[in-house]
């Protein structure tokens, strides 16, 4: 069984998610991606996510690891995680973020947390906040980060025929990036590790408060 599955409008956006998926997409032809569960999950599970994934993105998958560990020392409240190298997660001809293949492949979960890292320079065209009948879309952006916190009211679409978006960001091209440029990304790096624990310890705690169910390795 999926994570916490909350559907309707009940669940809210500003709820925890449920998931997080971060790509990291700031080095040419060699991009990292992580997916993070709340709690354990079978591993077949979480591949048959990542095949679904693979299937809508079209993204040439390598170095694929899934692991059951935990932020904490005592080695309690354990999380399945996925990791995997691509070489290109952004079409050059489009230059467009995927959001909609990455909510396709995780719609069972109610609460989706998406952040792609990506030069600083980049001039992308990035979908902004958005709502229809089946997803609320939240965006929140600065140069090199993009997040959307995405709520999954009705996963029974086949489609969500979400608008194209215009480009944002500064000028310049996915693959460039000068001295300033690689700095700053080096910082955003340091930071998002450190947001990425602490949203480990708030999946973690969320175990806790909610412990009642069974865990499956």
């Amino acid at each position: 069984m999926c994570g916490s599955r909350v559907w309707g409008e009940n669940a809210g956006v500003s709820a925890k998610p449920d998931i997080l998926i971060l790509v990291n997409a700031q080095m040419k032809n060699a991009n990292w991606v992580s997916i993070t569960y709340p709690n354990v999950v079978k591993h077949s599970q979480a591949q048959m996510h990542l095949s679904t994934l693979v299937a809508e993105t079209g993204w040439r998958v390598t170095n694929t690891t899934i692991t059951d560990e935990s932020v904490m020392s005592s080695g309690k409240d354990p999380m399945t995680s996925v990791q995997f190298m691509t070489p290109q997660v952004i079409d050059p001809a489009a230059n467009i973020l995927p959001v909609e293949p990455v909510i396709k492949a995780y719609k069972d979960y109610a609460n989706i947390q998406l952040i792609y890292i990506v030069p600083q320079n980049a001039r992308l065209r990035a979908m902004g906040s958005y709502e229809n009948k089946y997803v609320t879309i939240t965006f929140n952006g600065s140069p090199g980060t993009y997040r959307y916190g995405i709520h999954v009211k009705n996963p029974s679409f086949q489609s969500l025929n979400l608008p194209t978006p215009g480009l944002s960001g500064e000028a310049g091209t996915v693959g460039g990036q000068n001295t300033v440029a690689r700095v700053a990304a080096a910082v955003l790096i340091v930071l998002l590790a450190i947001g990425i624990a602490i949203l480990a310890f708030m999946f973690t705690n969320r175990a806790i408060a909610g412990r009642g169910g069974t865990k499956s390795g």
